[in-house]
């Protein structure tokens, strides 16, 4: 064997052991031939039909989270169109009302592990607060009125005049309902005792009682519609 020839087969032997240090010469960024001679390119159709599945699933996130947004908005407060004259002068048959629904919740966690178990209230009604509560029955509808008189107080009507706890409550905000009298009634704890502001046209707790604190829905806070006419609720009496 000559040395050209020996020189020949040990080189060969080497490629052989070192596969890896093989050196591949750089194509600075021109494909190598047949690299993607197997890729198939994608039709008009299926990139017709990735972009139609790119939008809609966009369009179930955008309905997904407006969704949410509903269901959050709606357990802080709710709209109301006032139906009828019950509430008059206050509140016209029309106007669009905004109910805090959040003014009387409570949060319990008792169900929680001790250390982290909490209570609160955001806030109990008070007399003069104008609320919503349903109706009940086969109508199903809402009420608008205002407390007059919560859990623990006793009120009365001689004649027209409300009187709470033997003192006559001062409402100029409403229209009388001239000589009526009934009473003393003491409401329980946990209900308040409503009244429509136009006392003379109005089904309230004169007709169905005491109404229990858990079947409020809210305290009205807000006017919104007319314009004319927007502005917050005021809960005095005085």
């Amino acid at each position: 064997m000559n040395k050209d020839h020996s020189s020949f087969v040990l080189a060969e032997q080497k490629n052989k052991m070192m596969p890896s240090e093989i050196y591949s010469p750089p194509h600075y960024g021109i494909p190598h031939p047949g690299l993607y001679a197997h890729t198939p390119r994608p039709t008009t159709r299926q990139r017709r039909q990735k972009v139609v599945l790119r939008a809609s699933i966009e369009a179930i996130e955008l309905v997904i989270l407006a969704l949410i947004m509903f269901i959050c908005i709606r357990s802080v407060v709710q709209n109301y169109v006032v139906m009828g004259d019950s509430m008059q002068p206050n509140f016209e048959s029309g106007q669009f009302l905004v109910v805090n629904r959040l003014a009387y919740k409570s949060i319990n966690t008792s169900w929680l592990p001790e250390f982290a178990e909490f209570e609160h209230s955001f806030g109990k009604p008070q007399v003069g607060e104008v609320v919503v509560f349903p109706r009940g029955g086969e109508t199903g509808y809402d009420l608008i009125k205002r407390v007059v008189a919560t859990g623990g107080q006793s009120i009365m009507m001689i004649d027209g005049v409300i009187y709470l706890d033997g003192r006559i409550l001062t409402d100029p905000q409403v229209v009388r309902s001239g000589s009526g009298s009934w009473g003393p009634v003491v409401v329980p704890d946990g209900f308040v005792f409503v009244l429509g502001d136009n006392r003379s046209n109005s089904m309230d707790s004169r007709i169905f009682g005491p109404v229990s604190e858990t079947m409020l829905v809210g305290r009205v806070d807000l006017r919104y519609w007319p314009l004319n006419s927007v502005n917050r609720i005021s809960h005095s009496l005085d």
